[in-house]
């Protein structure tokens, strides 16, 4: 099995990159990135915390 080297011009990302991209955003996209953001972290932080009263019982 052989891997491909990934070419410079591939893997490099330059100024024009955004510019050049055609997605838009609006404003009620990005609050609810950070609506879902803010959910997935609080979601990880309760499993850290069962995760360690789990751990004390043992």
């Amino acid at each position: 099995m052989t891997f491909k080297k990934p070419t410079p011009e591939a893997t490099k990302k330059t100024l024009n990159d955004p510019i050049n991209e055609k997605t838009v955003i609006t404003g009620k996209e990005v609050i609810n990135n950070q609506k879902e953001a803010e959910k997935q972290q609080k979601e990880f932080e309760e499993s850290v915390e069962v995760g360690l009263r789990n751990r004390r019982k043992k």
